[in-house]
């Protein structure tokens, strides 16, 4: 399954807010002022990852309806003891704003077995832990793009610098390690040129 591109996740983000700020019949000062009083922005496009995370949890709060179709393909009947685990799957989902397709997909590629509920504890432990990493991922791939924002570079900076090091063709290619040194290299060489 290939990872969404860092711009993908931002466009499917913010074209969630829009949405949001549609259902809820809000004006753009209104959209502006709570993008203010949430993130202390005054436009989407300065939104970062936990920014956009914000403000559409409070937009769903006031009552806006996003995602993907909230919980198609939710586990039925789960055994009462892995009730917890079901819980914690669903939350890291949420936060990933995906659905649980995707989580029965990761216990099928593991285990080939086509349905969470289906899973024991052990499966489950290991379905969080897989998300769990993809979280860490996204939040990775954010910290570069925040940088790469920060020091004002071409957007695909950091997918350069992955091609360059690592041979791949976007920062969803990269493993957590070498997100990591994307980061570094990025502040390294503003620092080098002295923008750091």
């Amino acid at each position: 399954m290939k990872s969404p591109s860092l711009s993908d996740v931002r466009r499917r983000e913010l074209a969630q807010i829009h949405i949001a700020i549609k259902q809820l019949g809000m004006d753009d000062a209104g959209y502006r002022d709570v993008l203010f009083a949430v993130a202390r922005v005054r436009s989407s496009k300065d939104l970062d990852w936990t920014g956009r995370k914000r403000v559409l949890d409070h937009l769903v709060k006031c009552g806006a309806k996003v995602g993907r179709g909230g919980f198609k393909g939710a586990p039925k009947k789960p055994k009462p003891a892995n009730a917890a685990l079901i819980g914690k799957i669903e939350a890291q989902l949420a936060d990933m704003k995906l659905a649980w397709e995707y989580a029965h997909a990761i216990a099928r590629q593991m285990f080939g077995i086509a349905k969470l509920e289906w899973c024991d504890a052990k499966q489950l432990r290991a379905v969080v832990t897989a998300l769990a990493q993809r979280q860490a991922k996204l939040g990775w791939i954010e910290t570069v793009a925040e940088q790469v924002r920060r020091f004002g570079l071409a957007e695909d900076a950091g997918v350069q610098i992955a091609k360059e090091l690592f041979g791949v063709a976007t920062l969803g290619d990269c493993r957590i390690d070498q997100l990591k040194r994307i980061t570094s290299t990025l502040i390294a060489r503003q620092t080098d040129r002295g923008q750091a």
